[in-house]
């Protein structure tokens, strides 16, 4: 049984809050308050990263393997996965458009390292959207769809770049640092991301106003280099400490979500044969008696039961009844 892991990333569902997560290598769904886990995905690859469709009814993931990457796309009602028409040995950081329709990922396909690209999933038909030097990575859009945030890393350091609709892109900030995992607030108002510093990973955000300010959220330990899930704009979901916290934006500390994840079949336990013994009766009364009650109490009823006779014969009770005139035994 597991009740937490070292490195495991979470997405929730907004339509009922329950939570994707890639836990042992596997795909798993917990109920939105924590419970049992689901074990939906399992595969001999490694699989990373889940998201949730808009419509909560596919999932986004990586499978890993010594050849490469490969984004699968894993149909719920179905319990089926296929690649996700990504033609590439190694692709990345998968994630939705808002319409459901469309899926943007990192990609190695020319010499200009790792692009960004985008797939339109009806038609297999895909599209470059970035070719600067360097890398570009974890890309994300915004709620609305019109805006796309994503890492660039280069000889320069590591670089939040934001394109606008309509706009070329811009620098929001620019760290020597490691700077990964960037997400949108739903209401477009600022970016959450994490920082790595020596002492480890800091989640912070920027607060996309003219000029843009930055601020720190968590120093949580062990946080994981995944994106923060916000399923409404007050509260997010990430893993640190081995856990999946819960955070409200304005909260100054996070909350556990509690699991058990069953990696291994649970057997039932062996049947037990449970021998039935009787007391002996040893020289039994003749004939019927009755025990003639004022009150009862019995362990069954809530409460006394008045007025019961308790009816014996050959030394065992044969009934409980209420009261009435017998001239069939002995009545004590």
């Amino acid at each position: 049984i597991l009740t937490g892991g070292r490195d495991f990333a979470v997405d929730v569902r907004a339509v009922d809050g329950s939570i994707v997560m890639d836990l042992d290598d596997d795909i798993w769904v917990v109920p939105a308050n924590g419970g049992e886990a689901e074990r939906i995905a399992d595969s001999a690859q490694p699989l990373r990263r889940p998201r949730w469709s808009p419509d909560g009814q596919s999932l986004l993931y990586v499978a890993e393997s010594d050849a490469g990457s490969e984004i699968r796309l894993h149909d719920l009602q179905t319990a089926s996965a296929q690649p996700a028409g990504v033609q590439s040995a190694h692709s990345q950081d998968p994630g939705w458009h808002p319409d459901g329709d469309r899926i943007v990922f990192s990609s190695a396909r020319h010499a200009t390292g790792l692009d960004l690209w985008e797939t339109d999933l009806p038609t297999g038909l895909s599209w470059r959207l970035t070719s600067d030097p360097g890398d570009e990575l974890q890309p994300a859009w915004s709620a609305n769809g019109q805006h796309l945030v994503w890492v660039r890393r280069d000889a320069d350091g590591y670089a939040l770049m934001l394109r606008r609709r309509g706009e070329p892109a811009t620098m929001v900030l620019q760290a020597d640092t490691p700077l990964s995992s960037p997400a949108w607030r739903p209401d477009g108002s600022l970016l959450t991301y994490l920082r790595q510093t020596p002492e480890g990973r800091i989640l912070e955000m920027v607060i996309l106003s003219e000029p843009a300010l930055i601020r720190e959220i968590s120093r949580e330990p062990a946080l994981v280099d995944a994106p923060v899930s916000w399923p409404d704009r007050q509260r997010m979901y990430y893993t640190a400490n081995q856990q999946i916290r819960s955070r409200g934006f304005e909260d100054r500390r996070s909350r556990p979500v509690h699991f058990r994840a069953f990696v291994e079949p649970v057997a039932p336990p062996p049947p037990r044969a449970i021998r039935q013994r009787e007391l002996p009766v040893i020289d039994p009364p003749t004939g019927r008696l009755i025990i003639r009650s004022a009150r009862l109490y019995d362990g069954i009823w809530q409460g006394y039961r008045p007025q019961m006779d308790v009816v014996i014969e050959g030394g065992k009770v044969v009934s409980v009844d209420r009261r009435t005139d017998r001239q069939d035994g002995i009545v004590l």
